[in-house]
């Protein structure tokens, strides 16, 4: 019986994996500036790419960096989403009513 990538990965899949579970990046980002959350996102992006570079050759790498730097860029976005919404006042409070 011969083992499928999918059932047995190589022992390179397995650390660039393990590596990635254990990476922690902190940012610092303004919420109501884009180029502040882009920049943040960017920085997210070159640790992960860091943290897999000598594993890179892999398919199931690829395919897992893609989807986790996917899932990072749209919890920052979320985040910033999230403050926003609480520094926003009430939307009705400010509206003027022409007469």
């Amino acid at each position: 019986m011969t083992s499928t990538p999918w059932s047995d990965p190589p022992a390179e899949v397995i650390a660039a994996l393990r590596a990635l579970d254990e990476l922690v990046v902190k940012v610092e980002l303004n919420g109501q500036d884009i180029h502040s959350i882009e920049a943040a996102i960017h920085e997210v992006e070159a640790a992960i790419d860091a943290t897999v570079a000598k594993y890179r050759a892999h398919p199931l790498i690829e395919s897992a960096v893609a989807e986790i730097k996917a899932e990072c860029r749209a919890g920052l976005y979320e985040q910033t989403d999230a403050t926003k919404a609480s520094l926003t006042p009430y939307a009705g409070a400010n509206k003027q009513t022409l007469h």
